[in-house]
Order: structure tokens, then sequence, then C-alpha cells
């Protein structure tokens, strides 16, 4: 049963509820229940508006409780009538998160008297809040205006608790007339409701019950003393609310004086219409025997529609960065236009969504890693598996534009465009040459003969083990694009490679060899997608379509998952962005956000998306133990995105399961520690030095004077210890042995195929895969509905102004590609000059 059914049913018991300011006349004492409170207003005539259903906008008037929960934001609107005449009351409500304002318009005669009905006119304040998990707190103040004197001014209190222990459990109490507000007289002592909710095989099915509690009956009189009504002192009745169909639902109710209401509600998008018929056994004095009402009612929350909905095709303009996670605050802006984790989620609601029948993507140049690339393309194959389409529109695709258009229906490419398929290609920059014309002189020790970062700034070019590796990772990432786009276009392997030697290709040689199916220009492309879904189709720009939040069914509050996000390099400290070398992981941060999730009962599992190549070693192991410790006590899925190599797999190791995409590097198990003897430098310069020295080994790894035997004597012996670390730490995270994972080691790269067979992780597959496989290894049925929490949590505005973005604005502003590589080749010398012993990769591994 889903979010709109709660929402529509409760609007219903609402709407009735109306009705009795239709129906009555007077002090609202002509009530289906004959235990009511002071002048009840939209309460009255509808035994349904329980304490344990309602958790809507209704519950500014129904149940404060409710709005803790987080689910009531939105506004509502009644009219009520009667057999005779649809003229009637008004009633107007919003909840903005725990606070509720409502209003309500009404006619009244009071039943001793012979004048006309007067003004009266009800307000309502309500505030909820969440005491602890599943357990809700709320209270409730209203006053009336009205024309009638012993109204006027009018007020009574109300509080209440929430409890949703269970899924299928909910327990409502409220206490209402707690100041024992009085009417001619009548002195209405405080009412206890309790009501009790259980839905015994899902969310389509509830069985309730209310029962209304007084200490003792309460006579109710008229102004000369004559008896009106005697209120018993309890009064219980029974219902049934089932969701039949999406979009759909009905309810029932019954007392036990044999009243009984009936209502329809049908709830579309973020608004639900409703109507209600209730109809009592006896008629009383003043009574009508049937009355209904109708209202609309809208939500934050967004629900599927019983009717046919309007066919839409969502149009994603897929350009831009697409990285892990947006940036804290910068006055400049900055940080990718998606994350993996919103297309992924937002393409995968697309599929289950009956209004969606298509996806359009405008390709322009995206700037991404090719394992997010992937995963992208993932999530667009599994949404035309459910037989819905895909269609890109592309100007002038590159290699990796094109191989995401390859997983849709149909591409088309601009007349005026051109098709940049050429194949892959990787790079890596040296810098030893410059080093060496700058009087720098490097020196290092390395654990591993394919451990390649040092050799960046000590040669200027790899050694032949640094070159193999890097290779046989391009090889990888080569068979898979290849396999993809054969798939994709239905061609051979082996044609597709002919294709990409012989690219690029002008718009009519790609439309000859079947790389693309058309040739169009944008203002063409309704058309043809009319043409391909065979009907006519409105659009459905992506913002509005990812701006939809989808309400959960269940009572209490879901599982929830945790997502930490580990990206940039790993360095001491706090994360924080740093000018040129940018995004930075810290220990501090990270240690704080695995404790949360690991202290929180609710998180039942944990998911470590890491991008990252790496970098100080203690570092590295402080969040590795954090990962360790979790993984203790719940599951940790570690799920790597475009690299995960070195420090980026150390902290990965303990994880209890390891996903990594095709196009993912990783592995990269080795050490290093380097110094700069930058004596040359200083002459150049005419900067002369003078060392003092005191103990044998105060001048170790020097800077001024020749390296020693000594100095290598030592670099050698501790990175070969932290080599010895880290290889012991693999082998018991991945369950091998030491010999083993040396083998596979030595600061060798692996693309995440071959990273699989060698045992470095342990299934292929996405955050899509990750999500999936933490609810399995929680216990969770995988249909049922989680949350997420996402941690470390972004730096705002306040962090900013205290300083705490750390140099976010320097590494906001944007700069060209050129200019960019040569600084962040200048940030990977300087942080090799302030961090000797590292786990870390090459600094920019590019694959084009």
């Amino acid at each position: 049963m889903n979010r709109g059914y709660r929402l529509t049913v409760t609007v219903c018991c609402f709407l009735a509820a109306v009705l009795a300011t239709g129906a009555c006349h007077g002090l609202v004492i002509y009530n289906p229940s004959p235990v009511y409170s002071y002048f009840e207003g939209m309460r009255g005539y509808y035994a349904t508006s329980t304490p344990a259903l309602t958790d809507d906008a209704f519950a500014t008037w129904l149940n404060p409780p409710a709005l803790g929960t987080g689910k009531a934001s939105g506004l509502a609107y009644a009219h009520s009538f009667t057999d005779s005449t649809f003229s009637g009351d008004d009633a107007l409500g919003f909840v903005i998160k725990n606070f509720g304002f409502g209003m309500e318009f009404m006619k009244l005669r009071e039943p001793w008297m012979s004048s006309g009905r007067q003004r009266t006119n009800k307000y309502t304040l309500s505030l909820g809040g969440r005491l602890w998990r599943n357990v809700y707190l709320g209270g409730s103040y209203a006053w009336l205006s009205s024309d009638i004197c012993d109204l006027d001014r009018g007020s009574t209190w109300s509080l209440g608790l929430l409890l949703r222990p269970h899924r299928m459990v909910s327990v409502g109490l409220l206490g209402r007339d707690l100041n024992s507000p009085t009417y001619y007289g009548n002195e209405f002592k405080p009412i206890v409701e309790a009501s009790l909710g259980f839905r015994p095989f899902d969310e389509r099915l509830t069985l309730f019950t209310n029962v209304l509690l007084r200490t003792e009956e309460l006579d109710i009189r008229a102004p000369g003393g004559d008896l009106l009504e005697t209120q018993p002192a309890s009064f219980a009745n029974f219902g049934i609310e089932a969701r039949p169909w999406p979009g759909i639902n009905i309810m029932g109710t019954y007392d036990e004086d044999g009243n009984w209401s009936l209502a329809l509600a049908l709830p579309g998008g973020r608004s639900t219409v409703g109507t209600v018929v209730t109809t009592e056994k006896e008629s009383r004095p003043y009574r009508r025997q049937t009355y209904g009402v109708i209202g609309v009612a809208t939500s934050s929350f967004w629900q599927e529609t019983v009717l046919n909905p309007i066919k839409r095709y969502v149009e994603i303009d897929m350009s831009g960065a697409i990285g892990e996670a947006h940036p804290g605050f910068s006055l400049f802006g900055g940080g990718p236009r998606y994350t993996t984790r919103e297309l992924i989620n937002k393409i995968a609601y697309a599929a289950e969504s009956r209004e969606v029948e298509a996806i359009l993507i405008r390709m322009g140049d995206i700037s991404t890693s090719s394992a997010i690339a992937d995963e992208l393309r993932q999530a667009l194959t599994d949404f035309r598996a459910t037989g819905k389409k895909v269609i890109v529109y592309a100007d002038m695709p590159a290699n990796r534009e094109y191989y995401l258009a390859t997983a849709s229906d149909y591409i088309i490419l601009a007349p005026n465009g051109h098709l940049g398929l050429t194949g892959l290609k990787m790079g890596v920059s040296f810098v030893g040459g410059t080093l060496d014309k700058l009087g720098v002189e490097p020196h290092y020790t390395r654990k591993g003969k394919y451990k390649s970062a040092a050799e960046q700034v000590a040669h200027d070019s790899f050694t032949e083990p640094s070159r193999e590796a890097l290779n046989h990772v391009l090889d990888d990432f080569y068979a898979k694009f290849v396999e993809d786009i054969a798939e994709g276009r239905g061609m051979s392997e082996n044609a597709v490679r002919s294709l990409i030697d012989r690219g690029p290709y002008m718009p009519e040689e790609a439309l000859e060899l079947r790389l693309v199916d058309r040739l169009a220009y944008w203002d063409e492309v309704p058309d043809i997608l009319d043409e391909l879904l065979e009907r006519s189709s409105s659009r459905l720009r992506y913002r509005q379509f990812a701006g939809r939040k989808r309400g959960q069914p269940r009572w209490d509050e879901p599982p929830v998952i945790g997502i930490v996000y580990g990206t940039g390099m790993i360095l001491q400290g706090s994360n924080r962005q740093e000018p040129i070398i940018g995004a930075v992981m810290g220990p501090r941060t990270m240690a704080s956000a695995f404790r949360k999730l690991r202290e929180d009962e609710s998180v039942k599992a944990v998911i470590f998306r890491i991008d990252s190549g790496g970098g100080d070693m203690a570092a590295s192991d402080q969040i590795r133990r954090e990962v360790e410790l979790t993984a203790g006590e719940k599951p940790v899925i570690v799920s790597m995105s475009g690299m995960a190599g070195s420090g980026g797999y150390h902290i990965a190791c303990d994880g209890t399961t390891i996903l990594a995409d095709d196009a993912t590097i990783t592995g990269s198990i080795g050490g290093f520690n380097i110094w700069f003897r930058t004596r040359g430098l200083y002459e150049k310069l005419g900067i002369n030095k003078e060392i003092f020295t005191r103990g044998e080994n105060a001048d170790l790894f020097p800077s001024w004077n020749e390296a020693t035997e000594r100095d290598f004597e030592v670099s050698r012996h501790f990175t070969g210890k932290y080599y010895d670390k880290f290889i012991n730490d693999v082998a018991r995270g991945r369950g091998m042995t030491a010999d083993e994972v040396h083998e596979v080691a030595q600061g060798r790269m692996w693309a995440g195929r071959s990273a699989k067979e060698i045992g470095l992780i342990d299934e292929i597959g996405g955050l899509a895969e990750a999500m999936r496989l933490a609810k399995e290894e929680a216990g969770i049925p995988a249909g049922e509905y989680v949350t997420y929490r996402v941690l470390p949590k972004q730096l705002g505005f306040w962090d900013f102004m205290a300083g705490r973005s750390g140099g976010a604005l320097a590494t906001q502003i944007e700069v060209p590609e050129s200019i960019k590589g040569v600084l962040n080749e200048a940030a990977y010398i300087e942080l090799l000059q302030r961090e000797a012993n590292l786990y870390l990769m090459p600094y920019r591994i590019e694959v084009e």
C-alpha cells in the first residue's frame, strides 16, 4: 500500500469530518459518535479520523503527533454537503514540515434558538516532532471567532502520542479538551482517543479500531437546563481500508450504534480527490441521516494514478561533469552537474513509472570516468529491459559519449556534426626532465616492481614493468569498449574494431556504416519520437521528474543503509578541498562517518563508495581500521568507482563484499618513499645553506647534502615494513595468504575484470548493484523500501564562513584543461615533498 493510499484515506476521514459543520446546528453535539469533544468542528461526524492512521496534512486537525513523521507537508481543502443541498462549509489547512495551521469557515445555529445561522470560524495551530525512532509527540491549540457569544474566543488544547513499532502496527493516543472548556455551563472533561491499526498481510489492507473514553458519562444541557444528550463513558468503531489497485483507495467504517461510512479516493501525482458518504442508522434531533464531503489534498510525495496517465518521455541533457558527490558551499559554485547515484536512481524510477515510456538524452561533452560511464550505460540497458525506449541525440560525440549512446534503441546525429569514434588512449605525464633542469634531484625506494608513482617525478618515462601493467589495463578497457558497442549496435567485435581503426566519421559515413540511425536537427526530434513511439508523447524535463519524491507505504521508519563517500587523495586531517590538489579524504572525517553508522542501530548495512588513487600510508590505515570495525558489526559493501588503487584499495580491503566496474582501476598494492635534494635549485638562485646536526640520523633524507647509503637503507626498511603491512591487511581482509597477495601485488594496477579473476574484488557491478547487495546482506527483502543516510555531510554556508572549507573557494574556480594538467602535476610534486611514505598511484591516469 503506497503513500498515496494512506494520504487519500485520511483525506476521506477529514472530508467526512467537514460534513459535521454542514449537518449540525450550533455546538457539534450531533455526531455519529455519542462521545465527542468541545466544538469538534472538522472532526465531527466521522469516527475514522483515528490517531493511528492519520499522518498527512490533515493531522493539523486530527492527529498532531503525526506531524513528526515527516509525511505531513501539504495543503488540504474540503467542502461539505448534505442529502438536501450541496451548499455547505469550507476548510483550508497546510503543513510545512512539523508545523501546521488550519482554518474552518462555518455558518451555525444553536439548536434552542430560532435565529438564523451565525458565522463561526475555527483556527488551529499544531506542532509535532520525533521523540525516538518510531515514537512521535505532538499537540495543537484551537481557538474560535464566532457571532455566537458563548463560542467566541473559546479555545481547546490537545496532546498526543503516536507509536509505530512495526511496519504493520500503529498505535495512536490523543488527549483532547485538556483545558476542560465550557459551553453554556457544560464542562467538557478531557477525552482520550485510543486507536490501533493493523495490517495482517501487507500495506494494501489495513484493519483498525478506535475507542473514545471519558472517566464518566456527560450530560449536555441547554441554557434552561433541559437535557439535550448524554454522552456515554466510551464508544468504539471498526474499519477497513484497502487499495485494490494503484490509484484507487476504498475505506469503510462501522460503529457499535450501527452507523456506517464509505469513502472513495483517487490519488494521482501530488494531489488526491476524494468523496465520503456517511449514513446514520437512527435519526436523532437536528441530525441528517445521510451527508458527505468532497475535497482535494496535495502532498510533497508523488503518487501513481489509476487513470491511464499521459505518456511522456523524460529529456535528459547529458553534458558536463558527472561525479560522485556535489561539493560543499563555494562562492564560485562548481562541482559535477549530476552525481552517479542521482542519475541511476532516477533512471530506475523512470523504468517503474507508468507515465514514462521513453528517455531522450541530448548528449553533450561528458566529463567523467570510464567506470561511471559504464554504470550509466548499464542503467539505460536495464531501463530498456522493461520494454521502454532510449533515444539519444548527439552533435559531435567522442568515444565516451558514443559508448554511452550505444545503450540506446536509436541514435540521432546532427547533420553538421561528426562521430569521433577513434579508440582509447591512456596518458601519464612525467616531470623528471623538468626537475633535472631546475636542479632538483629525486631519490626514492619502492616495494613492488610495478609501483610506478615515483617514476613520474624521477624519470622521463615508465620502466618496462610499469608499461606492461598499464598496457594490460588499457587492453581490458578496450575489450570492454568494443564488446559493449558491438552488443549495442548488433555488430561483431571484429567489425567494431575495424570501424574504430577507420574513425572518425562524417555524419553521412556514420549513417551508412550503421553507427547511427538517423541524421536530423534538434528541432526535428519530437516528430521522430512520435514516429518511434507510435503515438504523440509530451516532454517531461529531467529536473522536473527528478524533483518528484516518492513516499513509502510502511508505518514505521524504514531500515537505513548508510553510504560513505571516500573521494580524493588520502591525507591526514579532515576532509577538505585543497588548492590545486582538489578533494582530500581525511581519516578524522571518515572515522566519524563510519562510527556514526556503526553505532546507529537503524543502519543495517553500509556502502563505501571509493574514488581515490591513495595517498598517505598512515591516513589510509586509519580509514581501513574504521571499515574493519564496521564490517565486524554490519555488512560493508565496497563500491569502487573510477579508481580505487593503492591507498584507495587499502581502505577497501576489509569490506564484507567488494564490487568494481569493468572499467575501475584498482590494486596497485605497494608502497614507496621519496625525497628531493633541492641544492641545485638553490644554487641556481644564488642561495647557500649551511647544515648543523646533532645525532647520527639528524640529516636523514637530506635536501642539501648528498644522499648516503644509510638514507637508502632506512628508506628501504620503512618501505618494506609498510608493504608487508599492506600485504597482510589485504590477505586478512580477502581471505588469502600473504604469498597469494604478493603474487598479484607489487604495485601492479588492474582493471575490474582482471581484479575479479585474481581475487582482489568479489563481483563486477556499480553503485546500483551495491545498493541491491547491501539489502540482501542485511536481510532486507528486495522489494522493501529503504532510506539512505549519506555521509560525510557536505560543508554548508556557515562551515564556509567559519573557514572549515579548507580552500574550497580556490578549488572551485574553473581553469582550462591544459593549465589544469600543469597545476595537477605541480600539486603532485608538492604532495610528494610533504608526504614521504605513500600508498599512491600515479596522480593522473587518463583514459580517453
